[in-house]
C-alpha cells in the first residue's frame, strides 16, 4: 500500500492550524508536526473509496428497485452510475499520482 507523502501532510497540517492560530511561529510548529507524524503510518484510502462506491451504487439500485421503478429506468440509472463510476476512478487515479508518493 502506499502512504501520503509526509512532507504534503506536513504542510496541510500547517495550514490547518495556522489558520486557526495565525500568530503562531512556523519555524517552531514545522519541526513539531513532523515528529508527530512521523510516529503514524498515513495510508491513502482511495481503495476504500472505490469499494464503498461500488457498495453505495448496488445499495441505491436495489432500493430503486424495490420503489417499483420501471426496468428501462433502472438500467438508465445503472448506465449512468457506471460512468459516473469510471469518471471518479480516473479522478482518483490522477489524485493518486498528485499527492502519494511510493515508500
Amino acid at each position: 500500500m502506499e502512504r501520503i507523502s509526509i512532507t504534503l501532510l506536513n504542510e496541510d497540517v500547517l495550514d490547518i492550524i495556522l489558520q486557526e492560530y495565525p500568530n503562531i511561529s512556523t519555524e517552531i510548529l514545522r519541526p513539531r508536526i513532523s515528529r508527530m507524524l512521523t510516529k503514524y503510518g498515513v495510508k491513502s484510502s482511495v481503495t476504500d473509496t472505490e469499494d464503498n462506491l461500488k457498495h453505495s451504487i448496488n445499495l441505491f439500485m436495489s432500493i430503486m428497485k424495490m420503489d417499483g421503478l420501471s426496468p428501462l429506468t433502472l438500467k438508465s440509472y445503472t448506465l449512468e452510475l457506471k460512468l459516473f463510476q469510471v469518471y471518479l476512478k480516473n479522478l482518483l487515479h490522477k489524485l493518486r499520482l498528485l499527492i502519494l508518493e511510493p515508500i
